[in-house]
C-alpha cells in the first residue's frame, strides 16, 4: 500500500521527469495493470523506468540493456514522442 500511495503522490504532481524503480513489482495484477495505464498516458513527459517486467518494457521508447553495471544495449523500440535526441554513450 505504500507502494501505491508513493507512486500516486508523484503521478499527482505531474512531474515533467519521473524516474520509477521497479514500479510494478509488489503490486497485484489489477494495480499493476492500472499503474501501467497510467503511465501509458504520461507519453508527453520524461519517464525512466527501471523494470523486469516484460509489460512495461514493451511500452517505453528506447530500451537500454544493462549487463555487470555496463550497457549493454540501446534498443529505439518506436518513434520518439519527444523531439529530444537520444544520448550519446558519452553523455551517459
Amino acid at each position: 500500500q505504500a507502494q501505491r500511495l508513493c507512486l500516486a503522490r508523484a503521478l499527482a504532481r505531474k512531474p515533467v521527469l519521473l524516474i520509477l524503480d521497479e514500479p510494478t513489482s509488489a503490486l497485484d495484477a489489477d494495480t499493476a495493470r492500472a499503474i501501467r495505464s497510467v503511465l501509458q498516458r504520461r507519453r508527453a513527459a520524461i519517464t525512466i523506468v527501471v523494470a523486469h517486467d516484460d509489460a512495461i518494457v514493451q511500452m517505453a521508447d528506447v530500451v537500454v540493456r544493462l549487463e555487470d553495471g555496463m550497457v549493454a544495449a540501446v534498443e529505439r523500440r518506436r518513434a520518439l514522442t519527444m523531439a529530444a535526441p537520444l544520448a550519446t554513450s558519452s553523455q551517459l
